[in-house]
């Protein structure tokens, strides 16, 4: 019982040294602690809302609409499969297409009808000035034409091949040519010396 009272005493001294006006300041300032965390508490809980929200209504995109359990399967199932695009990407209307499926079709029928021209689409045709003048551009034009006659008289094995088309053989062909046609003069004049 000693100690009970003992005990009692204790608490009533204490008690009656206690600072009434910093108790009061201590338990105003924890219970407006109390107030902000059940503030914070409010703002986080309305947040977990939110994000609830979003994670479980569905998805608009175009004029369908998507579970979001079904796209975040689509997403994970098509990872690595279009991050090699830069464009930021979304579902709100400035990332609707600019474009419709006709648009679509009808630019695979251009790339179609441009075929192999597709090559040439950014290319500019040079000035007419860059251009030789006729004569040269005809001499071109017969000199191929001579070239694909005689490859295709080596492919069919009417002309024989050259063994070696190195400069230097290519100079020597020439140089006999020069020579032959000098012989065809040569004779020519013969024969019209001999005719009265």
């Amino acid at each position: 019982m000693k100690q009970f009272e003992h005990a009692i005493y204790k608490i009533a001294s204490e008690v009656q040294g206690v600072d009434r006006s910093n108790t009061a300041r201590a338990i105003n300032h924890l219970e407006e602690s109390i107030d902000a965390l059940h503030g914070k508490l409010a703002g986080i809980d309305r947040k977990i809302g939110e994000w609830a929200k979003r994670n479980l209504s569905k998805i608009t995109l175009d004029t369908e609409e998507i579970d979001p359990q079904d796209a975040a399967r689509e997403v994970v199932r098509n990872t690595g499969q279009y991050e090699w695009i830069p464009d930021s990407l979304g579902t709100a209307p400035e990332f609707a297409p600019q474009f419709s499926d006709a648009d679509v079709v009808r630019l695979r029928e251009e790339r179609r009808a441009l075929g192999q021209d597709i090559d040439y689409l950014n290319s500019s045709l040079p000035q007419l000035v860059v251009f030789p003048d006729s004569k040269t551009l005809l001499e071109v034009h017969q000199d191929l034409s001579q070239f694909e006659k005689l490859k295709q008289g080596i492919e069919n094995g009417a002309v024989p091949a050259l063994a070696d088309s190195s400069e230097e053989m290519i100079v020597l062909a020439q140089r006999l040519l020069t020579h032959i046609e000098s012989l065809h003069r040569l004779r020519d004049e013969v024969a019209r010396a001999q005719c009265p």
